[in-house]
């Protein structure tokens, strides 16, 4: 009887592979329940270069009207108003990571299957690397420097309007927080009122079909949090127990609304920054409030592949060393317009481990 079989580099078996990758990686990444393709998501993914040529997208922003309309007989011919435009743009570029078994006799010594090893390696990294993407930029993190882990685009500082900070009557930066710093439930509060009330709103984001913002938490932040705010402790468990989504896979490290905030806790929440010296600041984290639009993510096609990851498997030395390689060409951004962040801004806290 004949049997069908694949050998490793048929283009069926490769294809598998890619398509696992693009599937799972994704999948594991902890914000992608807040990407999606709609201008109400969180990270809006675009696709405008998946089928083009290029390593650029552009965005644009239009200002709201503002000021009175014309009234009873005065003249609108030749008095229409001008459209205040701005514009962003963000890279994509190629990353890849790889890994080779380097001796025929380890895996005679060993049972184990270098795809499938490549395969659980491989995957959580490239997933870890998205979520650092993420982090570093809606965090502005900006010191760190290797754009590789901050999206293939610079990270650039908030501006004065997209920041808050503890205790502002005291505190204007980041290495101004001490001890006495904490996170607390009031600047959720402070938060929701600075999106819906700055020159620029933040819309909220739609997130399992409820609209609402999103605030990411260090885990040492949460521990302040739950802390210092018995009206926090008792509703965090309420809504624990409630079951709101509860078990819901596509949202971990999930504590609860509080105000219409989603409140998120993530150890990739990053450190704070010296205004002046731009180093970091290991005593303060840096929440991160967003709502729509909060960043963009695209993907490019290399070679007009159509997944996003594409598997490379590779044999050297007459067939000594088996290698497998995982690439892909991808982006993340937070948009910047007229030099001031858009649909995001940061919350710094001390926050220290607590034993």
């Amino acid at each position: 009887m004949a049997v069908q079989n694949y050998s490793t580099s048929d283009q069926f078996s490769v294809s598998q592979w890619e398509r696992g990758m693009n599937i799972e990686t994704l999948k594991k990444v902890s914000w992608s329940g807040f990407a999606g393709k709609g201008e109400d998501s969180l990270i809006q993914v675009r696709d405008e270069l998946s089928s083009s040529a290029g390593d650029t997208v552009k965005y644009g922003l239009t200002m709201q009207l503002t000021g009175a309309p014309k009234q009873g007989d005065e003249t609108l011919e030749g008095n229409e108003r001008t459209l205040t435009q701005h514009q962003d743009s963000m890279k994509i570029d190629l990353i890849r990571e790889g890994y080779a078994n380097n001796s025929a006799m380890g895996q005679q010594r060993t049972n184990f299957d270098v795809r499938e090893t490549g395969r659980r390696v491989l995957q959580p990294y490239f997933s870890q690397v998205f979520d650092q993407w993420f982090f570093n930029q809606l965090g502005g993190a900006v010191h760190q420097t290797s754009t590789s882990l901050t999206g293939n685009n610079a990270v650039t500082e908030y501006d004065s309007n997209h920041r808050l900070i503890m205790d502002s009557a005291n505190n204007t930066n980041d290495q101004d927080l001490d001890s006495g710093d904490p996170f607390t439930i009031d600047m959720i509060d402070k938060a929701v009122e600075k999106a819906q009330a700055g020159t620029k709103a933040i819309r909220p984001a739609k997130v399992m079909g409820r609209e609402s913002y999103v605030c990411f938490l260090h885990p040492y932040q949460v521990t302040s949090l739950r802390g210092t705010s018995s009206a926090w402790f008792t509703f965090w468990q309420n809504a624990a127990a409630g079951g709101m989504i509860e078990g819901n896979p596509i949202v971990r490290g999930f504590l609860g609304y509080w105000n219409d905030v989603l409140i998120v806790s993530s150890s990739r929440v990053p450190t704070g920054a010296n205004s002046s010296t731009e180093a970091e600041i290991s005593t303060v984290r840096r929440a991160i409030f967003a709502g729509a639009q909060a960043g963009y993510m695209a993907f490019g096609r290399k070679g007009g592949n159509p997944n996003r990851f594409q598997w490379i498997e590779k044999s050297r030395d007459y067939d000594l060393i088996e290698g497998i390689a995982v690439q892909a060409v991808a982006g993340l951004k937070r948009p910047i317009f007229d030099s001031e962040s858009l649909n995001s801004f940061t919350i710094s806290s001390y926050a220290v481990a607590s034993a």
